[in-house]
């Protein structure tokens, strides 16, 4: 159990290290605003936000040539400017949105708190903002404002109900009838009435209405969108008799992500990427023809006549604040786009020089912190000076950049150092058959011995050089962060150099047996490295395991119709990994009850392989049955309530929950032997992930358990307590994690995650809710392959911390190739896919600690 815990321990410092050597907070303290002397062509500002609006929609015309936004286009075509706004991933509201009025391009751990530091913003550098829409946005600009000048009105999370009850667009009719009713009130009201009349005001509309709503088919989509345009020209006529046509109030129209053909969106596909930008009103010129040098529009758009000024979402904040004339967020990294504006050289001028100002301040700032946090011999100034004036932006943003990776290439080093000299540990204690704790721990960690240095001349030479470099980095840098990615280092190889030379020379002797097999091992671990990036290397793997019996004979005669089900399962489990990523309409096709059933014979038929009578647990099995047939009966019904408009009854939620309350129960409750016990958890596991499938992965989770109880039947004829044979189960082990994770594509990536997955247990918008039962459906093929593992170690005799030693040895040989695959340069898909997979590999190491102490509950006696 101590190796669990080590390993737990060990991977969260790992998981954490990536943070502080490739993505820290970009946001900088202590920075004093830009502020411009000149008068703003406009006292405020009107950003309304269609959450979810991807470009191609948005500009399109049918064969009618109508557009889908007739009243914004009409916009485009005689009074406004328009482009595609570029963002970048993830995809997701937090993001988007903070780079839409921050200018700020979040670290990737700020997803995880709602304000994981205080940042400046649009709305804070106003004297008075309004916003209406999402309590997941609204709040987060509010809390990161100093002072009380953002007001929010949010709905409740109960009126975000996507079980089709509701119509979506009620969304965005509630924060129009908002913004009427709160400019009706300013007509009574003096004193809010007096705010109004101010400058430097923003009005924030967010609308949530299109994210929830699928583009493809694209008929909601579009009706969606048209009740968004029509509110829009009517906020604006609102807008115009409340101010009386003074032309002072300009209006940005974007969004801050697209979405895919089915309604996910996270990643970076075009479509999610690619988001509409429309600006009119005081200082923004009017459409103009358009040049060779503008990005060319798609046939489709029948806007190649108008000029196309594409952006950076991040560029949207400095044009906001150049707008209403207050200083650009100080941590912004937007550039002003200047075909945006139509203002006197002088003001575009002065409106250049503040962004750059803005930018040097931030450049100044990193590089003052950098080196107060730096001894001064080993301190590199930035190596290239700022000599033109024109060059101060792009300068500024390469020397944040550069201050920003300062420590990267030394953090990296240490934490290369740190996953090498782990995984030298745990092979060193592969070999260990001491089994007092306690004595366990003093051996190989160097406490058995009273005096400190006595390993040698070399070690003890070896181990103060460590401490010297550990003390000379602790004294050279300020972040208590970066000093722990030195300690490991110290710890590590100074338990390792500290072993023994008679061990040494025992366990390199027992190793060398092993050679070839570590070597094939080497070969195996990167096929499951390069299965993250093409899945069909799985199906590559999969055949491989298919040839496993055939090439390496059993000890034991093995029947033919298991060998041949063995082969069978393996070859319908590679077809998986090769469909695509995201299935079928999830709310038909789910499941076919004669399928099912037929697989549930399957697994009755591998159960008689032992020849082990199981009369005595038939009403056992035929409770089972009925479990599967109220799952199935319960998600059908579900999904034609929701396709007819009805919602989800109470019956069939109530009924979703016992469901999942149950289905770790009642396997206890059954036989104790260990086919039938894996039989019943195989059923019970798949009762919620039936419930909360979206498609074929229901099938995929049946075939994927057949095949696992083919394994462990054949497992049941190798001979026991074999090293060699504890090296393939170990890598047979991770290799179905892998399986398991990446079998159907549901996590291949952050944007096939939907919430209708959770359609049966319910339908209103609750972030936590939604999220624990996502979570649980993902974890429910890893909790099947752990309790066919804890069966091995249960009939083999083997220790369970042996095997999830190995274990270890193999994810962190992938863990310290991820480490070398993440990057922070290039595009924002490649960035966003090399942090994913390194994650992912870490959390599979953390969720196993889990999963093996729920599989040792649900197998145990």
């Amino acid at each position: 159990m101590h190796i669990i815990i080590t390993g737990l321990f060990v991977h969260l410092v790992f998981l954490a290290s990536i943070f502080d050597i490739y993505f820290k907070s970009p946001v900088v303290n202590g920075i004093a605003p830009q502020v411009r002397p000149l008068k703003a062509p406009a006292k405020r500002l009107v950003l309304l936000v269609a959450d979810g609006l991807r470009a191609d929609t948005f500009f399109e015309v049918d064969e009618f040539h109508r557009g889908n936004a007739p009243y914004l286009r009409s916009i485009i075509e005689k009074r406004g400017t328009w482009g595609v706004s570029h963002t970048r991933i993830p995809t997701e509201s937090r993001p988007g949105h903070v780079a839409l009025i921050a200018g700020l391009y979040e670290d990737p751990s700020a997803g995880w708190k709602e304000n994981p530091v205080e940042f400046d913003s649009v709305f804070n550098e106003s004297r008075f903002t309004w916003s209406w829409g999402s309590p997941d946005v609204l709040p987060m600009f509010a809390k990161g404002a100093s002072g009380d000048h953002v007001y929010i009105d949010t709905y409740g999370g109960e009126v975000e109900d996507f079980s089709g009850k509701s119509s979506t667009e009620e969304l965005d009719i509630w924060v129009f009838k908002k913004v009427e009713s709160f400019l009706n009130l300013a007509k009574v009201d003096a004193n809010l009435n007096e705010k109004l009349q101010q400058d430097k005001l923003v009005f924030f509309l967010h609308l949530l209405g299109i994210r929830s709503m699928r583009p493809v088919p694209v008929s909601k989509y579009k009706h969606n969108l048209k009740v968004v345009d029509s509110g829009i020209e009517k906020i604006e006529q609102l807008f115009e008799m409340f101010y009386q046509h003074d032309n002072r109030t300009a209006y940005i129209f974007t969004a801050d992500h697209g979405m895919t053909d089915w309604g996910s969106h996270g990643a970076g596909d075009k479509s999610e990427t690619e988001t509409p930008l429309v600006v009119w009103g005081p200082g923004v010129p009017g459409p103009r023809p358009s040049r060779d040098c503008d990005p060319p529009s798609p046939h489709n758009w029948e806007l190649s006549h108008k000029a196309r000024h594409d952006v950076n979402q991040a560029d949207i904040a400095p044009l906001m604040s150049s707008l209403i004339g207050v200083p650009v967020p100080v941590n912004s990294v937007g550039k002003l786009p200047q075909d945006y504006l139509n203002v006197s050289e002088l003001e575009m001028s002065e409106n250049m020089f503040a962004n750059a100002l803005q930018m040097a301040a931030q450049f100044s700032k990193k590089r003052e912190i950098t080196e107060a946090g730096t001894l001064a011999s080993l301190y590199k100034e930035f190596p290239r000076e700022i000599s033109k004036s024109e060059e101060l932006m792009s300068l500024s943003l390469l020397g944040l950049e550069y201050y920003q990776n300062y420590y990267q290439c030394l953090l990296l080093t240490c934490i290369t150092l740190a996953i090498l000299g782990w995984i030298c540990w745990l092979l060193l204690s592969l070999f260990n058959d001491e089994k007092d704790d306690l004595h366990y721990v003093k051996r190989h960690w160097g406490l058995d011995h009273t005096t400190l240095f006595n390993g040698g001349y070399l070690i003890n030479v070896t181990f103060s050089l460590l401490v010297i470099l550990s003390a000379f980095l602790i004294f050279g840098f300020v972040a208590f962060a970066q000093h722990c990615q030195c300690i490991p280092i110290v710890v590590l190889w100074f338990s390792i150099l500290r072993q023994n030379k008679d061990l040494y020379e025992e366990r390199i002797k027992s190793m060398r047996l092993f050679f070839l097999l570590i070597v094939f091992y080497i070969l195996g671990i990167e096929t499951l490295v390069i299965s993250f990036f093409h899945r069909y290397f799985l199906s590559i793997g999969i055949l491989g395991l298919a040839a496993w019996p055939v090439v390496s004979p059993l000890h034991k005669p093995v029947k033919k119709h298991l060998l041949v089900a063995w082969i069978v399962s393996c070859l319908f489990l590679a077809i998986f990994p090769l469909l695509p990523v995201v299935g079928k309409e999830p709310n038909t096709n789910l499941v076919n009850i004669h399928e099912l059933m037929m697989n549930m014979t399957m697994f009755e038929i591998a159960i008689s392989w032992k020849h082990e009578s199981y009369e005595d647990d038939t009403s056992f099995l035929i409770k089972l049955r009925i479990n599967i047939a109220i799952a199935i009966w319960d998600l059908l019904s579900t999904a034609q309530s929701i396709r007819e408009k009805k919602g989800l009854l109470w019956i069939n939620q109530i009924i979703s929950w016992l469901l999942l309350g149950v289905s770790l129960c009642v396997p206890m409750l059954g036989s104790q032997r260990i086919l039938l016990r894996l039989y019943s958890v195989g059923v019970c596991l798949m009762v919620p992930f039936l419930l909360l499938s979206a498609s074929h992965e229901v099938l995929f989770v049946v075939v994927f358990m057949f095949n696992m109880f083919c394994w462990i039947s054949l497992e049941l004829h190798c001979q026991d307590a074999v090293s060699i044979q504890d090296f393939r189960r170990a890598y047979f082990f991770l290799f179905y994690i892998c399986v398991s994770f990446f079998g159907t594509g549901n996590i291949a990536s952050i944007n096939s995650f939907d919430p209708m997955w959770v359609r049966c247990f319910l339908t209103v918008f609750s972030p936590f809710i939604m999220t624990s039962l996502i979570l649980w459906k993902l974890m429910i093929p890893f909790l099947g392959v752990t309790c066919i593992f804890r069966a091995l170690n249960f009939h083999h005799q083997i220790t369970l911390g042996k095997l999830f030693l190995i274990v270890l040895v193999f994810s962190d040989a992938m863990v310290l190739h991820f480490l070398h695959l993440v990057t922070n340069q290039g595009s924002w898909l490649d960035i966003g896919t090399s942090i994913s997979h390194y994650v992912i590999v870490h959390i599979i190491v953390v969720f196993l600690v889990l999963l093996i102490s729920t599989a040792q509950l649900l197998t145990r006696r």
